[in-house]
């Protein structure tokens, strides 16, 4: 009869636990600092089937439909992508909920973007989804 040394066991799989939360964990620093406050994603940022697909024009024609910032005493910043969450759907792949967001002295322009995030050798953009305007405030809710 063998006897079983659960403490090794159970040992043994908290490091395994702990090790796919620090990759996660990780993950999500790197897609984070990948999106947030950026003005524009660079066509590198995206998979080859998300610029097949034209992800990339769609991004570039919502960034468009903002007012534009360039004037001499223009009280309107560059429209920014934030992450507001990520949910990890297998280890190399992401669904992020994020906006593009827009200040100005008369209030925020925001529009709600999710955005499949696929692992390569870096995290890049498979697919966007770009919500109007007419989409309920709930998305904008924190």
């Amino acid at each position: 009869m063998k006897i079983v040394n659960y403490s090794a066991l159970i040992g043994i799989v908290s490091l395994f636990a702990s090790h796919a939360f620090a990759d996660e964990a990780a993950d999500r620093a790197m897609i984070e600092s990948m999106l947030n406050d950026r003005t524009r994603l660079a066509p590198d940022q995206f998979t080859r089937s998300a610029i097949a697909a034209s992800e990339f024009v769609r991004l570039t024609e919502v960034e468009r439909t903002f007012a534009p910032s360039e004037g001499p005493f223009s009280e309107t910043t560059e429209p920014r992508l934030r992450v507001r969450s990520i949910r990890f759907l297998t280890p190399e792949m992401a669904l992020v909920d994020a906006s593009i967001n827009q200040f100005s002295s008369t209030g925020v322009r925001s529009v709600p973007v999710i955005l499949l995030m696929k692992k390569l050798r870096n995290w890049r953009v498979e697919a966007i989804r770009i919500g109007g305007t007419s989409l309920p405030r709930l998305f904008n809710a924190r």
